[in-house]
């Protein structure tokens, strides 16, 4: 099916048809061109009327196309551009197919289709008895119009085209700014203006592009027509003809001519109920069909296990949220209430009781010996500070304790689909613990209404607590499903049943199942632990003889022996070799037998001496085993295995079936049915950069790969940037420096193999190795408040891997491990705490940036610092990670972002990055401090040293305003040195803070920062100056030092 089509009619009455056929041929946009038979009606030969007739049909015929149909040739032209390349050209009976063929060559599109000509329907041009007179169309040379223009519908594009047709040289159209909209009906799901106002204008553009058009942002009623002399015509709809009136009144009042005002009448559009819906064509009603569906679609989150789904249902206080997870909870899904979970954190004894007792004094606790928490609600929600030291405690354990009822959830195995209803999801950062984050909201004033009718609150008290959380408009950026229960019951129930009917097709799609057959009534999974050891009794389709149907029966499965695993399964597909059995031409064929191959399920118990696998695993059997012992698996030479292939009268049995991956070289070459997806594990010789000296150029070497140990990973690096922080270790200034070694920490690449006990990752996977691990068990995970992990720090820092070994040999010696990564080498090893998965969609040239300099400069600013809106700061060093770093403040709302660097040649690059203005400290005499805090009244609100000089880190903090200054240190100084100051700038409110890693939590954060540059939310590609091969790598060294380049890329 094609992307975008043109339709060529010339008859009304064939429209419905032509209609029905273009949706089967086209599948996103669909351009109209009415094609007039009589060749001398060349000014105006289509009216209103047939205007408002061709989108009344498409929106009932092809209502999931854009449709837009074309003016331009209504003015004695060809269509000459279009914004969507055509794909197929479609015409009807009464086109000449000549014309047809010679207008697709110009459009260059690759397919032509006629349309059949429908039996009993009379051909009908399109003449002047189908609109309006021509007495009352009368062209203008200056035409307006205005609105909010929301999602374009079938209502605004009969307005536009009307507008367009009327006009002879100028259309301006006023597009309503963030100002005009808030009191529409959910302005939180108005698009931003820019985007409405982009919309406009390629509509426009799309439909005719004779006129010059003028789209502007308004914030009030009138806009450009309250001054503008040269306006002849203003354009209205019936809702706002009293609009058109009053511009009017303000012209005569600025003494400028009236305006003539047409008005078109709109259609009725089908309602949810009286009281629920307006009955119109509206942007508003095309608001509310929103609610209940994607707005947009979920990231990509590797890191998180597939089974169950997670979904985080967030909203305001008072906004339905318990209501809705009840709904959720009927529809068959489990749901956590981080309130109530909370609220066992609270118990009297616990540690978060005894904390916050100690923290906020012993006034919280009431006379029942539990904590008040109105007494409690009463100082946190009226000091944000208080607020966060709350949350400070509670959260982290909060999150903890939501991961165990997760994982008890998922070994269960009888939910698909988990809601975790959180008010604080967002602000407490737990967007990454989940696939999606869907929301509810409803006015403030109808929240603060519900809230004192609920708490018994003032106005005063119930806004307070309004106000202290996060508006409607930042829940619904973050949001892919947004729900408002601000109408009737019945209304929001519809919401939830069609984002539920929405998320179970999602989960049901899948390339490889063409249908799915379900044994009737098969009770729900069991609780694994309350099975293990028994017999299960259980449903299965038995086959007693050849050539018979299969009979559904209860029988018995016995618990595993010795190196045996029970398993639930949940889906099973039905393939030609159980046909082949079934139907008695299987040599080892046996009689009774469950057949079936094909199946995937949860482990519910595993027998003695099976570590391998535990319950609640999500596995798929295997017909062709794989034990690595016998001498079909030692050989190396084929993917069979005889550990368990003896024949049907022994204990086990197996059918001799060849798999087919259709990826290794075998099953691409269509000559074998031999696969060679199972590979012998080896070690691999390649060529990496290998420093064997500090202050030396890196050498150009074969060296040994060994393979993987247990919780590790070999990957295949494709692409590494080369960093600051290579260069300083190479350069002698690192106190944990050790020679020989493969420098190189901002890699991207593909797993080859994985070691023992590696659970997360698999042979093909898209990779970045990470220099801070993540175990999620040592201290510092688990205390929510660091990114760092100790897990591998102590063999980290001496370059071997956690058993205290390295895996890199070379000319005899052994190689040291950078970092934990060392991405100088074709091939690396790491450890499976220090690698996270990523989409595959993600070019690795460009995303193995991710694994430092980016998120170290960018998170500075957001996680680190905090950078709030409307504040300055000031960016000591603009390589790549200070370029972050001014990405980050914009990204946070800083208005103004100064970059400090000795080298104006990065200043116009500074400006991509979102830098307002730059210092020079070579064209000042003063310390640069000084010049810093004059420029900014005072000191800046935040500065990010980003250099490693304990000089800049000075005066970067100085440079801060005293009360509240904060300085971050991301630059790495040379071992040994040390900072100072005077204490009376951190006495008089500024602090120092550090950051490593930008604050990111590796494994969770690296995947949403892909996610983010694929959404085109993050700029990556920008940083690349230079790419080269890996022969080439010392150029990179010489480019950084001489500072002609921001990031260098080396290609594998």
């Amino acid at each position: 099916m094609a992307k975008t089509g043109l339709l060529l009619t010339s008859s009304l009455a064939r429209l419905p048809f032509c209609l029905q056929a273009a949706r089967k041929h086209v599948a996103k946009t669909l351009y109209i061109q009415i094609e007039p038979r009589s060749s001398n009606i060349q000014c105006v030969p289509i009216y209103s009327t047939a205007i408002n007739r061709i989108y009344t049909s498409s929106s009932i015929h092809c209502n999931h196309l854009d449709v837009r149909v074309l003016i331009t040739n209504l003015r004695g032209q060809r269509v000459q551009s279009l914004s969507q390349q055509v794909d197929v050209l479609m015409f009807d009976a009464d086109v000449p197919q000549a014309e047809a063929t010679l207008l697709a060559e110009g459009l260059r599109a690759p397919s032509v289709v006629q349309l059949e000509n429908p039996e009993a329907v009379e051909s009908q041009g399109f003449t002047t008895e189908d609109g309006d007179s021509p007495d009352s169309y009368k062209m203008h040379d200056n035409v307006v119009l205005g609105g909010t223009f929301d999602r374009l519908h079938m209502g605004h594009k009969i307005l536009l085209s009307n507008a367009v047709l009327r006009a002879k040289k100028r259309l301006v159209v006023g597009v309503t700014d963030a100002s005009m909209v808030k009191s529409k009906k959910l302005p939180e799901l108005i698009l931003p203006v820019d985007q409405r106002i982009n919309d406009v204008t390629n509509f426009l553009k799309d439909i005719d592009h004779s006129l010059r058009y003028e789209v502007v942002p308004i914030s009030d009623p009138f806009g450009p027509t309250a001054t503008d002399p040269d306006m002849d015509l203003i354009v209205v709809s019936q809702e706002t003809q009293r609009g058109g009136e009053k511009v009017n009144e303000l012209r005569l009042k600025n003494n400028l001519n009236k305006l003539q005002i047409h008005c078109i009448g709109m259609l009725e559009g089908e309602s949810v109920s009286e009281e629920d819906k307006e009955v119109k064509i509206s942007s508003s009603n095309q608001r509310m069909d929103l609610l209940g569906t994607r707005i947009r679609e979920p990231e990509p989150k590797g890191h998180l296990e597939k089974h169950p789904y997670l979904i985080g249902l967030l909203g305001g206080i008072a906004s339905g949220k318990s209501i809705m997870c009840e709904r959720f909870k009927r529809f068959g899904a489990a749901v956590i209430d981080c309130d109530k979970l909370a609220h066992s954190l609270y118990e009297p004894g616990t540690e978060c009781f005894n904390a916050l007792k100690e923290h906020f004094g012993a006034g919280i606790v009431g006379s029942d010996g539990k904590i008040d928490r109105k007494v409690l609600g009463s100082i946190v929600f009226s000091q944000k500070e208080k607020l966060e030291e709350l949350n400070g405690i509670v959260w982290p354990k909060l999150l903890d304790a939501v991961k165990v009822r997760i994982e008890e959830i998922r070994k269960q195995g009888q939910h698909r689909v988990v809601f975790i209803e959180a008010a604080v999801l967002l602000k407490a950062g737990w967007q990454n613990h989940v696939h999606e984050v869907w929301s509810l909201i409803i006015p403030p004033e109808e929240a603060i209404r519900r809230l004192q009718e609920r708490n018994n609150l003032t106005e005063e008290e119930a806004k307070m607590r309004i106000n202290s959380q996060l508006s409607n408009d930042v829940i619904v950026q973050h949001s892919n499903v947004v729900f408002s229960s601000q109408w009737s019951y019945e209304f929001t129930e519809k919401q939830a049943v069609r984002a539920w009917e929405i998320l179970m097709k999602d989960l049901d799609t899948c390339p490889e199942v063409s249908s799915k057959i379900y044994l009737s009534n098969i009770p729900e999974g069991v609780e694994m632990s309350s099975t293990a050891g028994k017999v299960i009794k259980c449903r299965a389709a038995v086959a007693w003889k050849e050539k018979q149907p299969l009979t559904i029966e209860e029988i018995e499965v016995d618990p595993p022996k010795a190196h045996e695993v029970r398993i639930k399964i949940l889906a099973t597909g039905v393939c030609h070799t159980d046909a082949y059995t079934l139907g008695g031409f299987d040599s080892e064929g046996v009689f009774p037998v469950i057949l079936g191959h094909e199946g995937a399920g949860i482990v519910e118990s595993v027998g003695e001496g099976v570590t391998g696998f535990k319950e609640g695993d999500h596995v798929i059997p295997l017909y062709i085993p794989q034990c690595n012992e016998c001498k079909f698996c030692k050989s190396g030479k084929t993917n069979l295995c005889q550990k368990i292939r003896v024949t049907q009268e022994g204990d086990h049995v197996i059918p001799l079936y060849i798999p087919q991956c259709n990826e290794c070289k075998f099953c691409k070459s269509g000559k074998t049915n031999l696969c060679q997806k199972i590979r012998v594990t080896q070690v691999i010789k390649c060529r990496a950069a290998v420093a064997w000296k500090e202050k030396q150029p890196l050498t150009i070497e074969e060296i040994e790969v060994d393979p993987p140990k247990a919780h590790e990973v070999r990957i295949k690096i494709l692409a590494t940037g080369v960093c600051h922080t290579d260069a300083y270790t190479l350069g002698g200034f690192d106190s944990e420096g050790i020679f020989p070694v493969i420098l190189g920490h901002e890699g991207a690449g593909i797993v080859e193999s994985v070691g023992e006990g590696v659970t997360g990752f698999k042979e093909g996977d898209h990779v970045i190795p990470l220099y801070i691990p993540q175990c999620n068990e040592c201290k510092f995970c688990k205390s929510g408040k660091t990114n760092l992990c100790q897990k591998i720090r102590v063999t980290q820092g001496r370059g071997v891997m956690p058993d205290g070994t390295s895996r890199f040999r070379c000319r005899g010696e052994t190689v040291f491990h950078f970092m934990g990564t060392s991405t100088f080498s074709e091939y690396t090893v790491v450890a499976d705490v220090s690698l996270c998965r990523i989409d595959r969609a993600a070019p690795l040239e460009k995303v193995c940036l991710l694994g430092c300099g980016i998120p170290t400069g960018y998170g500075a600013a957001l996680n680190t610092a905090k950078v709030e809106p409307g504040t300055t700061c000031v960016i000591f060093g603009l390589g790549c990670v200070g370029l972050a770093a001014a990405m980050g403040c914009k990204k946070a709302g800083a208005t103004r972002i100064i970059g400090v660097d000795l080298n104006p040649g990065k200043f116009d690059v500074g400006r991509t990055f979102g830098c307002t203005e730059f210092v020079n400290p070579k064209d000042h005499t003063r310390p640069i401090q000084e010049v810093l805090v004059e420029l900014t009244d005072g000191g800046a609100d935040y500065t990010f040293e980003c250099i490693g000089n304990v000089a800049t880190m000075r005066a970067a903090l100085e440079a801060c305003c005293k009360g509240w200054g904060t300085s971050v240190i991301i630059g790495v100084a040379a071992a040994g040195q040390e900072i100072s100051t005077k204490p009376f700038y951190l006495v008089t409110g500024r602090s120092w803070k550090g950051s490593a890693f930008g604050g990111w939590k590796s494994i969770d954060s690296v995947p949403m920062l892909v996610g983010e540059y694929l959404n085109k939310e993050l700029l990556i590609d920008e940083f690349v100056t230079h790419t080269m091969s890996l022969d080439k790598i010392n150029e990179a060294f010489d480019l950084m030092h001489e500072g002609k380049s921001i990031r260098s890329v080396v290609n594998f």
